[in-house]
């Protein structure tokens, strides 16, 4: 089923979407998934992309590729086209946007109950408190890919464009 629904599970491998500009916790998050692989998903590996702007989200979301995105509360100041007020907030409203978005998990190292009822009221999948703990990052990740694989749905192939038909002038 993995193979049906997620063109990277065809590959062998499901990626996850990081956006967050601080490398510790990236390192963290990377020893979990690579400490933990077989328990996320038997036969599958887990590729953890890094990504510190929301063009950068973007670009990386486009493929169809990213089933989990993973997003700090409050990120690094932007400037620029890139730049946001709202965060994660606002990557969520561009998730919405795709054919088959990826599931959204906000951390946060302030992850309160009023964290935890906003970003789920507003469509979140869940919310990680950081520092990360191993169990249930393997835990909430896994449910969260399983949840869009699951709900994914299949996207027609595109047609070949035809040449237009010049018998009918």
């Amino acid at each position: 089923m993995a193979e049906a629904n997620n063109p990277g599970a065809a590959s062998g491998t499901i990626n996850i979407l990081w956006l967050n500009s601080a490398a510790e916790d990236w390192q963290s998050l990377w020893t979990i998934f690579e400490h933990h692989e077989r328990d996320l998903c038997p036969g599958m590996e887990w590729s953890l992309i890094a990504g510190s702007t929301w063009a950068s989200a973007e670009k990386a979301m486009g493929g169809e590729g990213i089933p989990v995105v993973l997003c700090e509360s409050e990120p690094e100041p932007q400037s620029g086209a890139a730049a946001t007020a709202d965060g994660w907030r606002e990557l969520l409203d561009l998730i919405r946007e795709l054919p088959n978005p990826p599931v959204l998990i906000v951390t946060s190292r302030l992850a309160d109950d009023r964290l935890w009822a906003e970003a789920l009221n507003l469509g979140a999948y869940d919310v990680l408190a950081e520092p990360f703990n191993e169990a249930e990052v393997v835990r909430t990740v896994s449910r969260a890919w399983d949840h869009w694989n699951s709900s994914r749905k299949p996207i027609p192939p595109e047609a070949p464009e035809q040449a237009p038909d010049e018998s009918a002038a």
